[in-house]
């Protein structure tokens, strides 16, 4: 890649995403949904969309591997492993090419959950500060077992709907917060205003969903109708690095998934947009200080 403002591929088909706020309505009543069944969900392995949405949700994966896109940010996964995602955070997620990936998710309703069933539920959710710090969203059942055992109960209960299930439900999940609480990160970014970070969004959705594309700095801007400059600015001001960083974190973080897999490390090089084998090399040994076959063996 002679041009830092370019990556190239062999395939120049785009990719839009769409972005999408979904509501649902929750009572004291039934604050969970689904209530009194398992959701088994197997994800697509197309990025095409984005959505928020006005509920606390939480998965339990126990089959397959993939990525979350969370928030601009890229968190690859692999089952046994959980996702814990607030209100209004942005986000989707998807299983890796031809493997098939099963999540069961529960949508809850804080605050309908917690009415009459847990003492200052108010003061707890109000707690919640997603703009001063930053909640790790993502662990697999190693990082942290307890909160693995605990969201794979709340799951259990949800479905079974024995006696007592929401009074269970609603301590369990008041747990879960209060632990994930104590992993909260201190956002280096809190004096970055959010109409700085929507202007960046339109970019993030076409880096996310054609890394493996020829993207140019170019057609970023004017995807957020700002200048060349402008987008250098606030990429470096809100992700700590440029534009052309930004797409070579994502594409590497999709290479160190596939490369827990069958595949050759010619074809995971080609899958990710790199036209050089060597370009591969030396950048992916550039970051994780290995190269990608030691990496590869070292992960098998």
């Amino acid at each position: 890649m002679n041009n830092s403002n370019q990556i190239k591929s062999k395939n120049e088909q785009i990719q839009s995403v769409k972005e999408i706020y979904e509501t649902m309505d929750f009572s004291q009543a039934s604050p969970i949904y689904p209530n009194k069944t398992l959701w088994i969900h197997t994800l697509d392995d197309e990025y095409n969309f984005l959505h928020s949405h006005n509920f606390f949700e939480i998965g339990i994966c126990k089959k397959g591997r993939g990525t979350f896109h969370i928030n601009g940010k890229i968190y690859s996964f692999t089952a046994p492993c959980i996702s814990i995602i607030y209100p209004q955070i942005m986000h989707s997620a998807q299983s890796l090419k031809g493997e098939k990936t099963e999540w069961s998710f529960l949508y809850i309703s804080l605050e309908n959950l917690f009415s009459g069933r847990i003492k200052n539920a108010e003061q707890l959710i109000n707690s919640l500060d997603n703009n001063n710090y930053f909640y790790p969203p993502i662990f697999s059942q190693n990082d942290n077992f307890f909160l693995y055992q605990t969201i794979e109960q709340i799951i259990l209960e949800a479905s079974e709907g024995k006696k007592n299930y929401l009074e269970i439900i609603a301590l369990l999940t008041s747990t879960l917060i209060l632990f994930h609480k104590r992993m909260a990160i201190k956002n280096d970014n809190v004096n970055i205003k959010n109409d700085e970070y929507s202007k960046l969004i339109p970019a993030i959705n076409f880096i996310n969903a054609n890394y493996s594309q020829t993207i140019t700095i170019k057609k970023l801007a004017s995807l957020c109708f700002i200048s060349e400059a402008s987008l250098n600015r606030l990429f470096n001001t809100i992700f700590k690095m440029s534009p052309y960083e930004y797409i070579q974190d994502i594409r590497l973080e999709n290479a160190v998934l596939m490369l827990k897999t069958n595949k050759s490390i010619l074809e995971i090089a080609n899958d990710v947009g790199y036209n050089s084998i060597s370009c591969f090399n030396k950048t992916f040994k550039k970051k994780y200080n290995m190269s990608p076959r030691e990496y590869k063996t070292k992960s098998n």
